[in-house]
């Protein structure tokens, strides 16, 4: 049950925080383009789910391995997660 209670936040979230970002006053909002002007080196963090959902590793290094190459794709240099999970620790 409380996995489908987080699944269920996790999708309202999903709706209403686009919503409140889209303001004028945004100060996080930035254009596509002058993003990848100011940003050349993107560090990913490591991925992480809730206990409930048992994700095993493997899942994880596949989702790295796909953000890692659509960032590359768009010229970005990546900065894989282990190196920020040995930051952290």
């Amino acid at each position: 049950m409380k996995a489908i209670s987080s699944l269920v936040l996790l999708a309202y979230a999903a709706v209403a925080v686009p919503a409140v970002a889209a303001g004028e006053d945004d100060a996080f909002l930035i254009d596509k383009r002058e993003f990848k002007k100011q940003y050349k080196v993107i560090a990913l963090s490591p991925i992480d789910s809730d206990p409930v959902l048992k994700m095993p590793d493997s899942v994880a290094a596949m989702v790295e391995e796909e953000i890692t190459a659509r960032l590359e794709k768009k010229g970005f240099t990546v900065i894989p997660s282990s190196v920020l999970g040995e930051i952290r620790l």
